[in-house]
């Protein structure tokens, strides 16, 4: 305990500094176990707009999406990776799934996919259509039978999930539904895609994309 804090006559000296950066809000107290959602916490344009799932979905995307090492996902990455793809992220999570949790259906993997899928030039409409459909489970038309089958798959596995390979198998498999939903094809069996149907290279309407 300081003498200050008990004795407030007595004068406690304080080192303060000035004019640095905003960049090194990211990196001070980075001794103590602070987590994104504390960082981004000062950071302008993320305080009060990022939550847990932003940084769940965050997550997948840095492993899954680009695969890039786990021993690298420090949080001062973390905040510039979200601020980076900030726009297909929010987008599912707050327009395409509207901030509603729906256990066992609305997992970092799925929503993910459909963050990944805004990202490479996918139809926002489309998009929207999906995560609705997640969320109620209510088939418009036959065109959607790949979301039907992703629903019930994820309802059936819900209670006996976890672990990474559980997540990664999450996370094909909603690649597969999403990518045939998007074009209204028919899926009679929803298999893992061991292939990027939605390569991501940093920008909305990447080159390379196989979103419609």
């Amino acid at each position: 305990m300081v003498a200050g804090e008990t004795k407030p006559d007595i004068h406690v000296p304080m080192m303060v500094t000035r004019g640095l950066p905003m960049s090194t809000q990211l990196l001070v107290d980075d001794h103590r176990k602070r987590t994104v959602i504390d960082v981004s916490a000062t950071i302008r344009g993320l305080k009060d707009t990022m939550t847990n799932r932003h940084v769940a979905v965050a997550r997948v995307l840095w492993l899954q999406a680009l695969g890039l090492p786990r021993d690298t996902m420090t949080n001062e990455q973390m905040i510039l990776f979200i601020r980076k793809y900030w726009e297909g992220i929010d987008f599912s999570v707050s327009h395409a799934f509207q901030g509603i949790k729906k256990p066992g259906v609305t997992q970092a993997g799925v929503l993910a996919v459909v963050a990944q899928a805004y990202l490479t030039g996918a139809d926002r409409t489309r998009l929207i259509e999906f995560g609705e459909l997640m969320l109620t489970g209510d088939k418009k038309s036959d065109r959607d039978k790949a979301g039907i089958l992703l629903r019930e798959w994820l309802w059936a596995k819900a209670s006996k999930r976890g672990g990474s390979d559980a997540q990664l198998e999450v996370y094909r498999k909603a690649q597969r539904a999403l990518f045939n939903f998007l074009r209204g094809l028919p899926l009679e069996k929803l298999y893992e895609t061991r292939e990027q149907m939605f390569p991501m290279m940093g920008t909305r309407q990447s080159k390379g994309s196989k979103t419609a």
